[in-house]
């Protein structure tokens, strides 16, 4: 079953979705020592009036694709699937029961987002939404529930 994410900053969807700023990388977590994998991303809706900056953090991530929405087989919209929005799970999926099978995961959630020129897959405990630039300084200030290590892992 796909449904929306349940968030106030996965807001409605344009035609062609808010756009991709730029992927955050583990290495903005230096005490990680860590070697650059995407951890999240920054995205914004805007027009000629306004534009919004947002982030979303993948917390506890093992998989990660990023596709050109071109090439997106869009499989997660077919009927009779038509919810609004950006940002989706799909509980379940076919990749996370290969993945619970081949005990990679255990109890990880499959999550989509469409952004204008892109579309994320990624499979993780659950993601962090936030406002403004991301600067990690303010995400552990902001989550002190969650501690570095955690974030990326499973890498």
């Amino acid at each position: 079953m796909i449904s929306p994410v349940p968030n106030q900053l996965c807001k409605e969807s344009r035609e062609d979705g808010p756009t991709l700023r730029r992927f955050i990388i583990d290495t903005e977590l230096k005490k990680l020592g860590s070697v650059g994998h995407t951890i999240g991303v920054e995205y914004e809706y805007s027009n000629e009036d306004y534009s919004l900056s947002y982030w979303v953090i993948f917390f506890g991530i093992t998989v990660y694709q990023c596709y050109p929405s071109r090439v997106h087989d869009y499989w997660h919209r077919m009927p009779p699937f038509s919810e609004a929005g950006f940002c989706f799970v799909s509980d379940p999926s076919d990749l996370i029961r290969k993945l619970e099978e081949s005990s990679v995961i255990q109890g990880q959630k499959h999550y989509i987002l469409e952004f204008e020129d892109d579309v994320i897959e990624v499979v993780c405990d659950r993601l962090v939404f936030g406002e403004g630039e991301f600067k990690v300084e303010n995400f552990v200030a902001a989550n002190t529930n969650i501690h570095l290590h955690n974030i990326v892992g499973r890498f």
